[in-house]
């Protein structure tokens, strides 16, 4: 016995020895800030210190602060002396830094321009960031999700976080539990997705279109492969997908590059288009789907008309009209509800419309009742949820303060209950009725779970521990300086008179109207948006249990200032009478304008002074001359008389 011990003893001294010998692994990093090449820097993280070294050749060495990391643990704090600066690094290796500043008691983040890209051997198993990539994957924005409630009662929670990582969140008790996927291929930062179940594993299945425009699935978050193949359809990234079992068979719904609503079967490859020429969709926007004795697909087009189809013996009916002005390619919710609700076997819909009103509908296209009052601020077109239950029905969305709320009626009036602040507006809200959790990606990209106890809802962040979510303390949004004016040349290379309609954002119903005569060109004064800085405060838990005010900064983009409509004026009818007129020229010409399309200017210091822009060749390189119709009516105009 005692020989045995001593054994283990050795063994164990021996072990330690050896792995006090051993140096910690250095990892190696490219900063890179997108657009600014000059700018590139390089990083070597060795155990609790960081070296960063400048594009001018200095080096900073950063050490380790354990009371710095965000409360989710995706970001380490870090502190250099000689620089007297903070900073916190992604936890993952890949992502953006953020900059710290202590001012009294307030530690102030600034999100960095910087991008972490591990190099080295790791890179090449998908754990790094390929160049180039920071135009592909948006790292702001709102975070879809994807929930399936299990049969064990359990739930799992899907997302794409925002570095393009596949993570499940898992139910447990009053908590959760995280997994990352093994995935060698990123996917776009946030995507929409879609979960089946498994008989196979308690991992479900995923479904989403990847970078490349292509339907994949991923089995056991690990296995990733393409449902669609190398031709049609092709899909945008990140587009829309909403999912309909067909006799124990999924079938998948998303809207292509060419905006055509397709079926595809996920088990055997097949697909299937809804081909209609009124029923043009937005290219990858969002689709409701609804089960039941009759199956039914909803999307609103282009024209901002919220259609429905109808599952038949051999396929689809033809598109018919539920609504009317919404916005093209806005959200919507889809469900049957209690028979308390709804009429037993009807839809009920509900969507922010064109002048952000929720409003709820049944799939005849009868406005319910129960629609919001407009007191409370929703964008046009946001997520909007729908809970059923047997006391009444609740719709919960994000409104444009950010702040989540949800609405609640049974037999008298709404009533609104916050539940939680500090959202990016759009932000999609998703339930799970088993679980009687809600679902929503706040601004700091953390996954919060919110639960009803009592008259109030209990928030907590899901990632990767369970912690109380922090309250937010004030919210501001504060302009950069602002740019000057610049002065762009509209030049009209086309054999017929174009006409510009220039749609300012800031007041779309007096738009400029600029006409311009073959190989002619004109001068317009226009305003450019610089950006601005949104900025948070929160109380935070410190790493002594002390509450602590913790302030972000995120920059905003600078804003699109004007749409340019483009029409050519082309006769289109020439009216005479020979026995009066017998020479060539008639005696009067009718002009119209015909569409063309529709651009956008670039925003910010993207639109320069003295830019030259080929109208008619932006405007026919878009193709899409039918979104003229979102800027009003077609303008009519004779020869020889001007414009209305």
């Amino acid at each position: 016995m005692d020989k045995t011990m001593s054994q283990l003893a050795f063994c164990i001294l021996t072990t330690f020895a050896a792995l006090e010998l051993q140096a910690p692994v250095q990892e190696r990093f490219d900063l890179i800030a997108p657009g600014q090449p000059q700018l590139r820097s390089s990083a070597v993280l060795d155990g609790e210190r960081l070296a960063i070294v400048d594009p001018q050749g200095q080096q900073f060495t950063y050490v380790r602060q354990p009371q710095l990391d965000t409360a989710d643990g995706t970001l380490w704090g870090f502190y250099c002396e000689p620089a007297r600066r903070y900073l916190r690094w992604p936890a993952a290796g890949v992502g953006n830094m953020y900059l710290g500043s202590a001012r009294g008691t307030v530690m102030e983040w600034t999100r960095s321009s910087m991008r972490v890209q591990r190099v080295g051997p790791d890179a090449a198993n998908g754990e790094g960031v390929p160049l180039g990539l920071e135009q592909v994957f948006p790292q702001t924005g709102p975070m879809n999700l994807a929930v399936l409630p299990r049969r064990d009662g359990k739930a799992v929670v899907a997302q794409i976080d925002g570095e393009g990582q596949l993570r499940f969140y898992v139910s447990e008790g009053d908590g959760w539990r995280t997994r990352q996927a093994k995935l060698r291929e990123r996917l776009p930062s946030g995507a929409p997705l879609a979960l089946a179940d498994d008989p196979r594993t308690d991992v479900p299945l995923v479904y989403t279109i990847d970078a490349r425009g292509q339907l994949v699935e991923i089995e056991d978050g690990e296995r990733l492969r393409s449902v669609t193949g190398v031709g049609e359809p092709r899909f945008p990234a990140a587009s829309h997908l909403a999912i309909l079992d067909f006799d124990s068979r999924p079938q998948g719904f998303a809207v292509d590059q060419r905006g055509r609503l397709w079926q595809l079967d996920l088990d055997e490859h097949r697909d299937h288009r809804l081909v209609e020429p009124l029923a043009e969709f937005e290219p990858g926007g969002p689709i409701a789907v609804a089960a039941g004795p009759q199956d039914q697909v909803f999307a609103v087009n282009r024209a901002g008309r919220l259609l429905g189809y109808r599952r038949e013996n051999a396929g689809w009916s033809r598109s018919y009209l539920v609504g009317e002005g919404f916005v093209s390619g806005g959200s919507l919710w889809a469900m049957r509800p209690q028979p308390a609700v709804a009429t037993p076997g009807r839809v009920l819909l509900a969507a922010a419309d064109a002048e952000g009103r929720v409003r709820l509908l049944t799939d005849t296209g009868e406005d319910s009742a129960d629609t919001l009052p407009q007191r409370f601020s929703v964008p046009p077109g946001a997520p909007v949820a729908v809970i059923s239950t047997a006391s009444g029905l609740s719709v919960m969305a994000v409104t444009s303060e950010g702040q989540w709320f949800e609405w609640h009626r049974d037999v008298g009036d709404w009533r609104p209950r916050l539940i939680a602040d500090g959202f990016p507006v759009g932000t999609p809200v998703y339930f799970d009725p088993a679980g009687g959790y809600a679902f929503a990606v706040d601004r700091t990209g953390r996954l919060i779970a919110a639960r009803q106890i009592g008259p109030r809802w209990v928030c907590h962040v899901c990632s990767p521990r369970f912690a109380i979510a922090p309250q937010l303390v004030r919210r501001t949004m504060t302009p950069v300086q602002p740019l000057p004016p610049v002065r762009v040349e509209f030049e009209n290379r086309h054999n017929e008179e174009l006409v510009v309609r220039l749609v300012d954002v800031r007041d779309p119903q007096r738009p400029m109207e600029l006409r311009i005569p073959p190989g002619k060109s004109l001068s317009q004064r226009l305003d450019r948006d610089a950006g601005a800085v949104w900025e948070e405060s929160h109380l935070v838990l410190g790493p002594l249990g002390e509450l602590a005010e913790e302030v972000v900064r995120y920059p905003l983009p600078p804003r699109l200032l004007y749409e340019a409509v483009v029409y050519t004026n082309r006769v289109t009818s020439v009216y005479f009478d020979r026995t009066k007129n017998k020479g060539p020229v008639p005696d009067k010409e009718t002009k119209s304008l015909v569409s063309l399309g529709v651009f956008p200017l670039p925003p910010g210091d993207q639109l320069r002074d003295g830019d030259r822009l080929d109208v008619h060749a932006q405007a026919v390189n878009r193709r899409n001359p039918g979104a003229a119709a979102l800027f009003g009516e077609r303008i009519q105009s004779n020869a020889g008389d001007g414009l209305p």
